[in-house]
């Protein structure tokens, strides 16, 4: 606890959470979920209870693969309350603010028992990835308590066993010095594993970076053909207005002048277009957003089905899920936008104006 405490205080460090080993132990006037058709002569007959010190930064919630269907999760400093999966509470038609009882699994002559208060119930996406082969460490069978209740339960109160500590960095952009800085912590670190998570986010970094990439080819390819298709908008617009260039041309008005005309014409059509194109935008780049992120998924689950049979497995791997994608429209974003909506527009009206313009009035009337 010193060494975590000692990291924690890390610069950079916002937040922490601390999880138990997975310990086995005894229901007491409840039933636990078994497989039926499975011997059960060499499983320990119970439970499993895993202790956090913040059940918001369990892994299994964080990934949202569990979720609370009903009540609430532990909060940090409470002690004696549990929160069980839906299966087990609706097998012993337990409800919040039930109390179950609990003793040691492995000393069966042990008649201590230890109760909880059951303040959540959840559920999951996918089966929570067993600790040990059998039935004890099913996903049903998890039980989440507060961080002391596990060590109390199996006999070894005030001699906790810990098995990880995850460490949340306040500013991600600072990863790296946060990183360096924990490791210049003065502990004993040959006794521990540091898992640097980053590596998952740099994964995920890669992947949206190859989607911004195509993303931004698709917005030079759109580009190209709006300037086309304006310029052919545009150029039947010219055509259409012939006679009214021919006739101001020929009482002196400069081309410039019927140039400046037409392009404020069109930048005043444009600004319309805009403004419905920004109002309509946090709409439109969500759904994206949301479409890009589900093909993405889709292609990872697919490579998972192609390895699914390169590694045996007696368990079901826990699924991540994408919790939520976030979409901002940046005041910069818009500047950009109608620059080079303007930009569009400035080169379509003087490609097409040009080549009208160039002409003589007399030529431009004969051809009405």
């Amino acid at each position: 606890m010193e060494d975590i405490e000692k990291i924690a205080g890390t610069e950079g460090i916002a937040d922490y959470n601390i999880t138990t080993v997975t310990t086995a132990a005894r229901p007491v006037g409840f039933i636990r979920i078994e497989d039926e058709d499975v011997d059960q002569y060499s499983d320990l007959g119970g439970v499993s209870l895993v202790g956090n010190k913040d059940m918001s930064m369990d892994s299994n919630f964080l990934s949202g693969n569990a979720f609370i269907v009903d009540g609430r999760m532990i909060k940090e400093g409470e002690e004696d309350v549990c929160v069980i999966s839906s299966e087990l509470a609706d097998k012993n038609q337990l409800e919040i603010g039930s109390i179950i009882r609990l003793g040691n699994c492995r000393d069966k002559e042990d008649s201590m028992t230890y109760e909880a208060e059951v303040v959540g119930i959840y559920q999951v996406n996918q089966p929570i990835t067993p600790y040990m082969f059998g039935d004890t460490y099913r996903s049903e069978n998890i039980i989440f308590t507060d961080l002391d209740f596990p060590e109390k339960v199996d006999g070894k109160a005030g001699d906790p066993l810990y098995e990880k500590a995850y460490f949340k960095i306040a500013d991600v952009d600072e990863y790296e010095a946060v990183k360096i800085s924990v490791m210049g912590v003065d502990i004993a670190w040959e006794r521990y594993d540091l898992i640097d998570n980053n590596g998952n986010m740099n994964t995920l970094s890669a992947n949206f970076n190859e989607m911004e990439k195509y993303s931004r080819i698709l917005v030079w390819v759109i580009s190209g053909a709006g300037l086309i298709i304006l310029f052919l908008i545009f150029q039947f617009w010219m055509k259409s207005r012939n006679r009214e260039i021919g006739i101001m041309l020929s009482i002196g008005t400069s081309k410039i002048r019927i140039l400046a005309q037409i392009m404020a014409e069109a930048l005043m059509i444009a600004a319309v277009a805009v403004l419905v194109s920004f109002l309509a935008a946090p709409k439109v780049s969500g759904l994206t957003a949301d479409y890009l992120v589900e093909q993405q998924v889709q292609s990872a689950g697919e490579q998972d089905l192609l390895d699914e049979g390169k590694v045996a497995l007696s368990y079901e791997k826990s699924e991540q899920n994408v919790v939520g994608v976030q979409t901002e429209i940046t005041p910069g974003i818009l500047i950009q936008d109608t620059a080079g909506i303007a930009l569009l527009i400035t080169i379509s009206v003087c490609a097409s104006g040009i080549a009208i313009l160039k002409r003589n009035p007399k030529d431009i009337l004969q051809d009405l």
